[in-house]
């Protein structure tokens, strides 16, 4: 029953009903569009927090931690919420969108560094396995948390390819926005 395999992650949260999913799916962020994928594609038998209220939130996780296997979350999670996750004889699945530490350093995001450096590596450590949202992220992760190498592996987010115009505001001129548009903007 493991899902630790990169290209079949989606295929296996279909097959084991017994998945919690912990982490926001209502706003519009990276995470919560990817949590709201996972919920849309999993035809109902990946369980998630569904409470909207903090303290039924908690109340409700406890309970679904009774009965899941596994637990899928971001690792930008509060460090008490993954020390609840150990409590529980059930494996923990971190998936990485990005780098807090490093984001705050770069973006100047006035966080304490420390602490930020502190919860996420913590967070890391305590997960049984770490997705990144791709493998050019995984490879950087690898550099940057070589203590936890062995745990850190990809499953690449999802593009739609299908072409779309898009209307140039300054020249008035229609411009095709495609998946090649998106490689070599990333390259």
């Amino acid at each position: 029953k493991k899902i630790y395999k990169e290209s079949n992650l989606i295929n296996n949260i279909r097959i084991m009903s017994k998945i919690l999913l912990w982490g926001d799916y209502k706003i519009n962020s990276g995470p919560s569009n990817v949590h709201r994928s996972l919920i849309n594609n999993s035809n109902g038998e990946l369980m998630y927090i569904k409470s909207q209220n903090k303290y039924l939130r908690y109340i409700e996780l406890l309970w679904k931690l009774l009965i899941c296997e596994t637990v899928v979350y971001p690792t930008s999670i509060p460090i008490r919420d993954i020390r609840i996750f150990k409590l529980f004889d059930l494996k923990k699945i971190g998936i990485l969108h990005g780098c807090s530490a490093y984001e705050n350093k770069i973006n100047n995001l006035g966080k304490d560094q420390n602490q930020v450096e502190n919860n996420e590596n913590k967070v890391l450590e305590l997960s049984d396995v770490i997705i990144c949202v791709s493998e050019k992220f995984s490879l950087w992760c690898k550099k940057r948390f070589p203590q936890f190498a062995s745990k850190i592996t990809f499953v690449n987010n999802g593009v739609d390819i299908k072409p779309r115009f898009k209307k140039d505001k300054k020249s008035n001129i229609n411009i095709i926005v495609s998946i090649d548009v998106i490689k070599l903007y990333f390259s």
